[in-house]
């Protein structure tokens, strides 16, 4: 989430979504720190009606094996060491409740506004990011680079390669994510 209130621009930053690297190109942020992941509730409804509202989306079973390995990466703690299966495992038994979740939310929910509806100008999607990022540049009238910012280090070449054999785990996200996968049309892929 960030918001330029003088060019009256939201962006909602789902985790895992190309997020830093979009608050750099477009905002000028050049460190880790600036938005949180807040979703479009977190503005006021004049905030919502004035501004031109944007976000990126990406596929639940891709964004699930990103998320994993940035925590494996990046954080450690409480799910260092854990297999991607125990880390979702962890996740879906809070799913039902919403607790401490706007991480690992749906994207759809990230950008439902204060009416239960899904109120964004433009959604970028993670698996066409060069081609939708020419889109949002012509929006915004912006030139910039979109630079890849917080890259996780996967040893994988297709997220894929994290559900071979995983019935289980590839359900789990299932259920997690089914309103994204509705929303939006994502399904499992293999490489």
């Amino acid at each position: 989430m960030a918001i330029d209130k003088a060019k009256k621009w939201i962006f909602i930053h789902a985790d895992k979504c190309a997020g830093k690297s979009v608050e750099r190109g477009v905002f000028g942020y050049k460190e880790m720190a600036g938005s949180d992941h807040k979703p479009l509730t977190w503005y006021t409804q004049e905030e919502i009606e004035e501004c031109f509202k944007f976000t990126i989306i990406r596929n639940p079973w891709d964004r699930c094996v990103s998320r994993w390995f940035d925590y494996q990466n990046r954080f450690g703690g409480l799910h260092k060491g854990n297999t991607i299966r125990e880390y979702t495992n962890y996740w879906y038994k809070q799913c039902h409740q919403k607790h401490n979740w706007n991480a690992q939310s749906n994207c759809s929910y990230m950008i439902t506004d204060h009416e239960g509806k899904i109120n964004m100008d433009l959604i970028l999607r993670f698996e066409n990011l060069e081609e939708d990022w020419k889109k949002l540049q012509k929006e915004l009238g912006i030139e910039k680079k979109l630079f890849h910012e917080n890259k996780n280090k996967t040893p994988i070449g297709h997220y894929s390669e994290m559900y071979e054999n995983d019935e289980v785990l590839k359900n789990m996200v299932h259920k997690m994510y089914i309103e994204d996968i509705r929303q939006f049309g994502y399904k499992y892929e293999t490489k």
